[in-house]
């Protein structure tokens, strides 16, 4: 059986399971409003519904969804870091698996100039 889970993010009402929320890890914001969760209550939360709404969707499914093309990425980013979960952003975001349908290949690096030249090719080298 699922422990269903509420929050009021602005004027919306999410519902989701205390699974889902852990997959974000123990130290996030939504994990932290579940630990100190008081019966009949609604945990709110004054950030926008949209924006948590991805990264609810992201926590349920692992994936980042087409929905979120209509936002900037870093208010995305922002709204992650806001509840904890960047990291997970981070991954998902990161995750070679996804582009295994493209057939992409790993390329050699283009040669790089400017001021930050000899501090990447170093941290590149190791």
């Amino acid at each position: 059986m699922y422990l269903l889970i509420f929050y009021q993010i602005l004027h919306q009402l999410f519902q989701t399971t205390k699974q889902t929320i852990t997959i974000g890890g123990s130290n996030t914001l939504l994990s932290n409003l579940f630990n100190s969760y008081e019966p009949n209550t609604i945990p709110f939360i004054d950030r926008d519904p949209e924006l948590f709404s991805i990264l609810l969707s992201l926590l349920r499914t692992g994936i980042l969804l087409s929905k979120a093309k209509h936002f900037d990425i870093q208010d995305i980013i922002f709204e992650a870091r806001f509840y904890g979960i960047s990291d997970l952003l981070v991954e998902t975001q990161s995750n070679p698996s996804q582009f295994e349908p493209f057939g992409l290949e790993k390329s050699k690096l283009l040669p790089l100039s400017g001021r930050d030249t000899d501090v990447l090719n170093a941290v590149c080298k190791n």
